[in-house]
């Protein structure tokens, strides 16, 4: 306690005219904040267990049961899988097919992803031309809600959650009036932006800003991982001359070249979910696959196929395998021209395991590792499906049967 209490006192006479130390939380309150805030994604532990299983001469690939787990305190999750084939007693896959029961949509990175007056993600929109004659959304409509964008409010040391509004209307009413007064002491810089590890020590995790209302003893985190900021730690919102103003800027694991505005923030360097298919690897890597390698989905229902072209682009918690972009879920449901308003629609999008049955479906991802170099640096959409469509191609040895050798594999793979 002393020596926290020494941080804070050093962190509040850093901080200038701004803020005195009498304008940080107490000690006590910090160190019960520290252990509810998210730790970064750790490298996952995946352990790949040989299984016996008919041999396919086209399909080429060997049988594993894949696990993933965290911690001691999260049951592993286990997946069939095929990897190329396997030298010796140590197993890294360079290309790997599993066969999973869920995909969930992920919306980091898409312009409208969350916004600071659309707590819960369900705000209606109307379509409207810009100046430029762009499609744009009038109104605000956020994708996600901010259970999912590493924004954490404290009342003193406890977490102030958001009660349904459906379930609550009262409460979730006054919570939301709550935050928006909070909010507009953050966005008109009325409260120092303060670098939550250099006052809570090396216990505290890497990456917050910190904002603290002391009249209401509200203490609002930003994770910089999900939700960048600015040069002088502000959350980085989309200007009035882009397409959705107002929004946060949120990011992505992979990154690609962007203009950089006067208050640091780059408005495009994040890959857009709604736009460009991409798939969320655990802890950011599988064997020798890495972020920015070529990933496929393929979605067989009797005799329908469907491929998604895609890209690792974010990293996910350490022991999922199955969270996809709003594209790539689009994409392999064949729902490419439905409309996006809301957390609504895009949930919609969610392939869960009783859809899969009520589907006789069977949901597949495909990833190539070493691919990344192929695209270039080029993450639009259209590279993504070129490159990979040759990658699949040279998968498939060349094979003008792009689906071949995945349903052979898949064959294989059935008990």
């Amino acid at each position: 306690m002393r020596r926290l209490s020494q941080t804070l006192l050093t962190a509040g006479l850093l901080l200038g005219n701004s803020a005195a130390a009498q304008d940080l939380p107490p000690p006590g309150v910090i160190e019960k904040i520290i252990p509810q805030l998210q730790e970064p994604l750790k490298a996952a532990r995946i352990v790949f267990q040989p299984k016996p299983s008919k041999a396919d001469a086209l399909c080429a690939m060997q049988s594993f049961e894949m696990t993933l787990e965290r911690d001691d305190k999260i049951k592993p999750n286990k997946y069939p899988v095929l990897l190329n084939p396997q030298q010796g007693a140590s197993v890294l896959p360079r290309q790997m097919l599993a066969v999973i029961d869920r995909l969930a949509v992920d919306a980091d990175g898409a312009a409208r992803a969350y916004h600071p007056e659309d707590v819960f993600g369900k705000g209606t929109c109307t379509r409207k031309k810009d100046a430029q004659g762009r499609d744009v959304l009038s109104g605000i409509c956020a994708l996600d809600s901010f259970a999912s964008s590493g924004i954490r409010i404290f009342e003193n040391a406890e977490r102030v959650r958001f009660p349904s509004p459906a379930k609550q209307p009262k409460e979730a009413s006054e919570t939301v009036e709550r935050w928006r007064n909070f909010w507009a002491l953050i966005r008109d810089r009325k409260l120092p932006s303060i670098d939550f590890k250099a006052i809570g020590g090396p216990l505290a995790p890497e990456g917050y800003r910190m904002f603290y209302w002391k009249e209401q003893k509200l203490s609002a985190f930003f994770k910089h991982a999900i939700i960048p900021h600015t040069r002088d730690g502000y959350p980085c919102l989309r200007g009035e001359d882009e397409r959705y103003p107002g929004y946060f800027i949120t990011a992505t694991t992979l990154t690609q070249p962007s203009r950089v505005r006067n208050d640091g923030c780059a408005p495009t360097r994040y890959i857009d979910a709604l736009e460009i298919p991409f798939f969320v690897l655990p802890g950011g890597s599988v064997g020798t696959a890495q972020i920015g390698d070529i990933v496929i989905g393929f979605y067989k229902s009797g005799g329908t196929e469907r491929l998604a072209f895609g890209i690792a682009a974010d990293a996910g918690p350490v022991e999922q395998f199955g969270e996809g972009s709003v594209a790539f879920n689009q994409i392999l449901l064949g729902q490419t021209r439905k409309p996006v308003i809301n957390i609504d629609d895009v949930n919609s999008f969610h392939i869960s395991s009783e859809r899969l049955k009520k589907d006789n479906a069977t949901l597949a991802i495909l990833v190539l590792g070493g691919t990344k170099q192929r695209l270039d640096g080029n993450y639009s959409r259209e590279n993504i499906e070129k490159v990979g469509r040759v990658e699949l191609a040279r998968w498939n040895g060349g094979s003008a049967n792009m689906t071949a050798r995945l349903n052979a594999c898949l064959g294989q793979m059935r008990p």
